[in-house]
């Protein structure tokens, strides 16, 4: 799903890409494959994800307010400590395998 490897705000975006406490405000995402990616601490407030493959991603404590998250696989990723103030979910897989979708 998506493209293997992309850049966004300056950050290579790719599968178990190192990305702990990376500025990623207002990134544009869309079909971003970041499995298995560090992404603790990471700053994605306005972000778009949608159509995104995060799964088993590690994103403790990362700020997704505001976050498009439509169509975002999540399975096996790690949301504790996350922001998700005001993300949009439509069709999202959570990492408990649920879908999701928010009212707007």
């Amino acid at each position: 799903m998506g493209f293997s490897s992309k850049r966004a705000n300056g950050y290579v975006i790719e599968p178990g890409a190192k990305l702990s406490n990376a500025n990623l405000l207002d990134a544009d995402l869309f079909l971003a494959d970041l499995k298995r990616a560090d992404l603790v601490g990471a700053n994605l407030t306005g972000a778009d994800l949608s159509v995104a493959d995060l799964r088993r991603a590690n994103l403790t404590g990362a700020n997704l307010r505001s976050a498009n998250l439509t169509d975002a696989i999540l399975t096996g990723a790690n949301l504790s400590g996350a922001n998700l103030d005001g993300a949009k979910f439509h069709n999202t897989i959570m990492p408990d395998g649920s879908i999701k979708s928010s009212a707007t």
